[in-house]
């Protein structure tokens, strides 16, 4: 199965956690890369089924939606500039952001709203990047809200962005055109029933 980095924190631990404890037997491969690379190795077939976030579209997959996850501004706490729990658009103009590429235009839609092109200091394709970035105190992530859970908390702010199309979902996806193997087709049965989601 595929992964992307950021959905660790928030899709794999707790579930996967239900999933091996009812399926103490299973064995896992889990290949790690950003949401293009997981539907190129799907394509491949070099992997069944991959968890990934949107925005992305493919409609080669069957896709079961997750979770909904804010995008969330990360930046060291001592030099926070903001004083709420939550961050507006408008308070990221003239900061140094730090993101993903996939995020560029949905970033630049919602600023130019606010009367701003934002200049971000890095682009890049992974959370743990964009972290590492605002760790170092070279600017401010923006990332899933849920990629906290790669987050040293004594030293760093994590605050939502107060928009509601700034929202990323996690999603598992597989292929329209080969089976599953059992593993992963009971791997996804569980999926539905704990996400109460239909395909």
């Amino acid at each position: 199965m595929g992964a992307v980095s950021s959905s660790a924190a928030s899709l794999l631990y707790p579930r996967l956690f239900r999933f091996a404890a009812q399926h103490p037997k299973m064995r896992y491969q889990i290949d790690e890369g950003n949401t293009f690379e997981q539907l190129n190795k799907l394509a491949a077939g070099l992997i069944e089924a991959a968890i990934v976030r949107t925005p992305f579209y493919d409609a080669s997959v069957h896709v079961l939606e997750l979770d909904a996850d804010p995008l969330a501004v990360v930046v060291r706490r001592e030099t926070d500039p903001f004083p709420n729990e939550q961050v507006t658009i408008r308070q990221l103009k003239d900061q140094p952001l730090v993101y993903y590429r996939r995020f560029a235009a949905l970033l630049a839609e919602e600023c130019e709203k606010e009367g701003f092109t934002p200049s971000p200091l890095c682009l890049n394709d992974d959370a743990r990047t964009s972290i590492q970035w605002a760790q170092a105190g070279l600017g401010m992530a923006i990332v899933p809200y849920s990629s906290a859970g790669f987050i040293d908390l004594t030293q760093m702010s994590v605050k939502p962005i107060a928009c509601d199309r700034l929202v990323t979902k996690t999603c598992l996806i597989w292929s329209k055109k080969r089976p599953l193997s059992a593993a992963t087709a009971l791997f996804l049965d569980f999926l539905r029933q704990d996400s109460k989601v239909d395909v």
